[in-house]
């Protein structure tokens, strides 16, 4: 119940803040900022599947990128030339809307962090075989409630009670 009140309450919010921007800012500047946000996000995510496919070949994956690495090599040559040729303002206001998203990621993160969670609550020690974790252990405050079943990072490894860790 609290998640759904939650989630109404958050869309109801980006909802009228949309309305807003859209309402009352020029559409040049609404078309700039979308642009530079999606090229830096294809940039990322391009990065992203290139270290991905190296560092975890077998990972399961929900989709396919063809001819990698040649197509997220292409994407991360050509956004920046496309972000680059956008107006100064544009990258200042694409600046400015990152570090503030980024401090509230960041702040909510201290807070509801499951990695986090694992920190406070556990005190024993738990060695994990997931290779970006190899040789790292984890100081454990016995908690079973909490680490039963937890789920880190979208099923790269469960936590069970008993401190083992599955792949």
């Amino acid at each position: 119940m609290r998640d759904s009140l939650f989630t109404s309450i958050l869309s109801w919010i980006t909802g009228s803040a949309t309305a807003l921007i859209a309402g009352f800012l020029p559409l040049d500047i609404i078309v700039q900022l979308v642009n530079v946000g999606t090229l830096s996000t294809f940039f990322i995510i391009a990065i992203t599947v290139v270290i991905l496919r190296r560092t975890e070949p077998d990972a399961p994956r929900s989709f396919r990128t063809p001819l990698v690495p040649f197509v997220p090599i292409l994407c991360m040559l050509f956004c920046p030339r496309l972000i680059a040729v956008l107006p100064i303002v544009t990258l200042l206001r694409f600046v400015i809307w990152l570090v503030i998203g980024l401090t509230i990621y960041y702040l909510y993160g201290i807070r509801h962090s499951v990695l986090g969670a694992v920190y406070r609550t556990c005190r024993r020690e738990i060695y994990c075989p997931h290779s970006a974790f190899r040789n790292y252990s984890l100081n454990l405050e016995y908690e079973p409630e909490i680490l039963k079943n937890l789920n880190l990072f979208g099923n790269i490894f469960v936590i069970r009670w008993s401190g083992t860790i599955h792949h």
